[in-house]
Order: structure tokens, then C-alpha cells, then sequence
């Protein structure tokens, strides 16, 4: 097995004793770097030592260690500490190169074995990648000096450009909420069906593309890439859906026209991807191409994730937008997640305003989202005025009714129902937006 113990053994012994030394290093240190036992035993308890904010030494460690038979004097060969970086990286390599060895025996066991799931075999190789990439990677964080300038610089950045830090979406009420969205952030997007859910969430994305020249990758889970394309055709050239298959009405030297910013845009639609391991391996294969600026989803429940015996939908639902939130930092882009409402909604009586209580299958979807947001339209549910006597009609409002970095509240849109369009609401006939139907909800 490939090692090195004398490295080892002068590593733990130039940091007994030298406690900056250690506090220095310590993001750079592992106990899996170390393949003796004895030395796994007493990095591990240095390291413990120093999560209790106390100092490493002889006394404290020969406290902190379970096993009587390590005999602490033995590490009396410490290296020169300006070399330390050095030897450290010695001992990721021999770390890199045994996990290496593990990975590969797995690799030829499971090519050999007919029954192995070719499926689950990817997604390991997968998983392994991450797992050999994160041991060589140094993992210093930021000083106080670095944050500051980062966060200057997007402050400035904020500035200049109008409060907008992140990939905007095109509606200048949620971009103005929301500084458009984050990178790294999960943003949930819910509602019951027929509410508009894929249309709002199209529409953002082909604002995104070409309005703003944004990279976008939207995957498909419920609509055929060509049924959402149609989608798109409808919206960008105000063409109602029924009338997309009637020759007489279209001319198409005009609707070829009207959809060549989709052609050239930033816009990537991917329809055959149904497990959580496809659309991760996707997005990163994507991102690695052309960095990403969003990445929409719809919808979460859709999603196939490994099913186990005994487990219930929640947790499957759970461990997907954990995974999902997890992907968003590490591409560090923004994921919008379309989600499904209960019908919890249905049965309440009033306005049926949403509540977070009502995502299906919620489990941690609320917790793991940086922003979670409804879309709510009054006239669907019969309502035609507001209490002010305003009309409802071609209103949709879309709550924010979690943001973790900013206000919740609600934003009105105009929707137009017959081309299932969401638009800016000054461009209705009647622009006052409707705030009474609202009562004061706690979300």
C-alpha cells in the first residue's frame, strides 16, 4: 500500500508543541492522509483539541487519546516548519493514489459482475471524481482582508449596475427584490396546476438568454423538449397555442424571424434527463462548457432518486433539494426548482392563498431554498374584484414567501391567459395593482 510513515510520524511531531503551526494548516489537514493507525489516532485527537479551542500538547493529547498503547514521546522528529506545506501535499499524494487504488478495484469488481446496475456504476464514477479532486484541492478559506474586497467589489458591481448582482429574470419588480438571482442560491417555484408554474419559469429563462445574453440550462422533466419549444415559439411571437398547428394563420417568413433570438440565444433545453445523478452530471458537463448563469428545473417531484425499502417520498424529496442546493454552490449558480402545491390549497376557504406548508412532499424544501415564491392568480378561483372593487382579471401575483436574503412580500404581474403569458403590469390596460384580496399572512 502506498505510504509513507516516516512523513507521517514528522508531521505530528513538528506540530506537538507548535500550536500556530497547526492553527495555520489545520483546513489543509485530514485523517485520512495518514495511513498508520497510531498516527490516524492522534491527528485526530490534535484535531479535536483544537475544535475545543484549546492548545495542543503533550498534556492535552495524551488526555484526549482513547488508546494507552500510543506512546507520545515517539514523535520526537519534527521537520522545519517553512517546509511543512510540502510534506503535507507528500501525504495528499499518497492519500490521492490509495483511494485511487479502492476506486479502481471497485471499477474492474463491478465490469465483471452481470448484474451490477450500469446506472449506479456512472454515478459512483461520478461521486469518485468529486471525492479524488476535493484531497488535492487546498481548502484555505478567505481572511477578513479578501471578503472585504469581495464584498466591495459586488457592492460596486450592484451599483453600476442598476441593484443587479445575479442572472435577472426581466420583470424589474422581482429583479429589484431580488438583485436577480444569486449564485449558489435554490430558488422554489410553486403553485397548483394550471397556474402557470412552466410558463413564468420559460419566460424568465428566454429574458435571461436574449435580453441579457445569460447562459441558461432548463431541464424538462414533465413536457417533451419539442411541446415546450412550442411553448417558447408561442410566447416570444404572441401566437396562441391552438393556432401554432393552423397553416392559414401563421406566416412564416415572420415566424422565423421572431424566433431567431431563441436560435442564437444562450438557451439550452434538455428533455432526457429523469434522475437526480442525470441533471447533476448534465449541469456540471454544461457548466464546464459555457459557465452557467441559471439553471431551471421542472419540476421537483418529477425527479427519480434512488428508492429504498421502507422509504417515503418526503425523504426522497428531501434529499433531493438537499442535493440540489449542494449542486448550486458548487457550480455556484443559481437553480430554480419548480415545485407542486398540496391540495391543502383547494380545500381552504377564501382567497386560497398559498402557504409553505403547502409544498408537496415538503420534508426540507423550505429549509434548503433560499427563496421560496407562489403563483397565485384570484380570477382562477372565481374571484373578480378585490375589496376595493378592482378588477382581478389578467392579474397573477407571485409571492416571495421566504427570502433569506431579503423582504418577503408579493409582486403583481399581468398574465395573459390565452397565450399563457406572464408580462410587466403596466403593460395591462388597467395597471393598479390589486393588494386587498391580501390579508396578513404569516408565511
Amino acid at each position: 500500500m502506498i505510504k509513507d510513515l516516516k512523513i507521517e510520524k514528522q508531521v505530528i511531531s513538528t506540530f506537538i508543541g507548535n500550536d500556530d503551526l497547526l492553527l495555520e494548516n489545520i483546513n489543509d489537514i485530514s485523517v485520512d492522509m495518514f495511513y498508520d493507525l497510531n498516527n490516524k489516532e492522534v491527528i485526530k485527537a490534535m484535531l479535536e483539541i483544537k475544535d475545543k479551542g484549546y492548545k495542543v500538547d503533550f498534556d492535552t493529547l495524551e488526555s484526549q487519546l482513547k488508546n494507552d498503547k500510543i506512546d507520545l514521546f515517539n514523535y520526537d522528529s519534527p521537520l522545519n516548519i517553512y517546509n511543512i506545506s510540502k510534506y503535507l501535499s507528500m501525504l495528499k499524494e499518497c492519500q490521492f493514489k490509495r483511494e485511487l487504488l479502492v476506486i479502481s478495484n471497485r471499477i474492474v469488481n463491478d465490469a465483471n459482475n452481470k448484474t451490477s446496475d450500469v446506472f449506479e456504476i456512472s454515478q459512483n464514477l461520478n461521486n469518485d471524481i468529486i471525492k479524488l479532486s476535493d484531497i488535492l484541492i487546498n481548502k484555505d478559506s478567505d481572511d477578513n482582508i479578501e471578503l472585504i474586497r469581495k464584498a466591495i467589489k459586488e457592492i460596486e458591481f450592484a451599483k453600476n449596475n442598476k441593484g443587479l448582482t445575479g442572472c435577472p429574470t426581466g420583470f424589474t419588480e422581482v429583479d429589484r427584490l431580488t438583485g436577480g438571482w444569486q449564485k449558489g442560491h435554490l430558488i422554489i417555484l410553486a403553485a397548483r396546476p394550471a397556474m402557470g408554474k412552466t410558463s413564468l419559469a420559460i419566460t424568465e429563462a428566454l429574458n435571461s438568454s436574449i435580453d441579457f445574453e445569460k447562459n441558461i440550462l432548463f431541464f424538462s422533466l414533465e413536457m417533451s423538449g419539442v411541446e415546450l419549444m412550442k411553448r417558447q415559439i408561442a410566447l416570444i411571437t404572441d401566437i396562441e397555442l391552438k393556432n401554432l398547428s393552423n397553416e392559414e394563420k401563421i406566416d412564416f417568413n415572420t415566424l422565423n424571424e421572431k424566433i431567431k433570438p431563441i436560435i442564437d440565444s444562450g438557451f439550452k433545453l434538455i428533455d432526457n434527463c429523469y434522475t437526480l445523478y442525470q441533471i447533476k452530471a448534465q449541469s456540471r458537463k454544461e457548466n464546464a462548457i459555457r459557465k452557467l448563469d441559471a439553471i431551471y428545473i421542472d419540476y421537483l417531484q418529477l425527479i427519480k432518486h434512488r428508492v429504498d425499502k421502507g422509504r417515503s417520498k418526503e425523504n426522497e424529496v428531501s434529499e433531493i433539494s438537499r442535493e440540489l442546493k449542494l449542486l448550486a454552490k458548487e457550480l455556484d449558480t443559481p437553480i430554480i426548482c419548480l415545485s407542486q402545491l398540496s391540495r391543502a390549497v383547494e380545500s381552504r376557504g377564501g382567497a386560497k392563498l398559498p402557504q409553505l406548508s403547502d409544498l408537496r412532499d415538503s420534508g426540507s424544501i423550505e429549509q434548503d431554498a433560499d427563496i421560496v415564491r407562489f403563483i397565485y392568480r384570484p380570477e382562477y378561483y372565481g374571484i373578480s374584484e378585490d375589496e376595493n372593487g378592482e378588477s382581478t382579471a389578467g392579474k397573477a401575483i407571485i409571492y416571495f414567501a421566504k427570502n433569506r436574503h431579503g423582504a418577503t412580500k408579493h409582486i403583481t404581474l399581468g398574465f395573459n391567459a390565452e397565450l399563457t403569458k406572464f408580462i410587466e403590469l403596466e403593460d395591462l390596460k388597467e395597471p393598479k395593482p390589486f393588494t386587498q384580496i391580501l390579508p396578513n399572512v404569516d408565511f
